[in-house]
């Protein structure tokens, strides 16, 4: 369908009475004090109207920039919500230098860790990039904290453990898989049989 008339902007003219039908369409009467009337043209896509564009308007960039990650990148439900979250910093949709400061000193006075805010900093970044902004927040420096091990001789005892039951040989088995692949435990609890290479001593990790 060929659509090539006018539509009134919603924050210039209020539907009112109609005043006269004319060659660009139904006319209304205006909000405005000087009672003047504009007009936006429907967006054409090759002389057709597009619904995707005419509605890309109306949603805010943060609204379009979600619904891009989630629908063409295809991220998880946890993204979505991770930079939903993180996008609620900033003071508007096209920040400038100055406000970007602020959104990381509100973040300290908050309370968050240099390791949360360099979440935070990811998400907005990511935002920025595609938004087609030049700047960017840098990263927060993060204190480097070295997790403790186990020594050879813990691994030995574990390892050594010779248990009698079902549950207990099920529980050595998560032990050896944990102490050979360095994996997080929900990492190892979501293996499948499928996923195992016995000829190979290969194991395929869904992080």
């Amino acid at each position: 369908m060929r659509c090539s008339g006018f539509l009134p902007s919603r924050d210039v003219a209020q539907p009112g009475r109609a005043l006269a039908w004319g060659a660009r369409g139904r006319q209304f009467k205006s909000a405005r004090p000087d009672h003047s009337t504009a007009y936006e043209q429907f967006p054409l896509n090759h002389g057709m109207f597009d619904p995707v564009v005419w509605r890309n308007r109306l949603l805010s960039r943060f609204e379009q920039f979600i619904k891009e990650r989630q629908y063409l990148h295809n991220v998880s439900p946890a993204t979505v919500s991770w930079h939903t979250h993180n996008l609620k910093w900033l003071p508007s949709e096209s920040p400038r230098e100055d406000e970007l400061k602020q959104v990381v000193l509100r973040m300290r006075e908050k309370g968050l860790r240099a390791t949360s805010c360099n979440s935070a900093i990811r998400s907005i970044n990511a935002y920025l990039k595609w938004s087609g902004s030049p700047l960017k927040i840098p990263q927060m420096k993060e204190p480097q904290i070295i997790l403790p091990a186990y020594s050879a001789r813990q691994l030995e005892l574990l390892l050594g453990w010779k248990p009698k039951k079902l549950t207990g040989h099920r529980l050595s088995t998560l032990i050896a898989l944990l102490a050979d692949t360095g994996c997080r435990t929900d990492e190892a609890l979501s293996v499948h049989w499928k996923e195992i290479d016995f000829d190979n001593l290969l194991v395929l990790l869904h992080g």
